[in-house]
């Protein structure tokens, strides 16, 4: 009997735990870094499926000019692939 009611309370917390995951940490995952306006607005591409089952969107902000965001993304962009590119500060 000991075992039994053992191996159900942990089933039993596993449960709660995933209910609490789903209602409070994976809306927040599904728009990571996205502020509100952000993650409610239109993007490119959002027309090709009218009525998604599932949205999310990836955000990061970073302080620095187009002008020298760019290249590094491009850097990122042209790797071969299974490859990570440096920035330079790393060689």
């Amino acid at each position: 009997m000991g075992i039994r009611r053992t191996l159900s309370s942990l089933a039993g917390g596993a449960l709660a735990a995933e209910v609490v995951a789903c209602l409070l940490w994976r809306p927040r995952m599904l728009r990571w870094g996205a502020m509100a306006g952000e993650a409610s607005g239109a993007l490119p591409g959002d027309g090709r499926t009218p009525d998604p089952r599932l949205q999310s969107i990836r955000a990061v902000t970073i302080t620095a000019p187009a002008e020298q965001v760019w290249p590094c993304l491009l850097q990122w962009v042209s790797a071969a692939p299974g490859s990570t590119p440096t920035t330079g500060w790393t060689e």
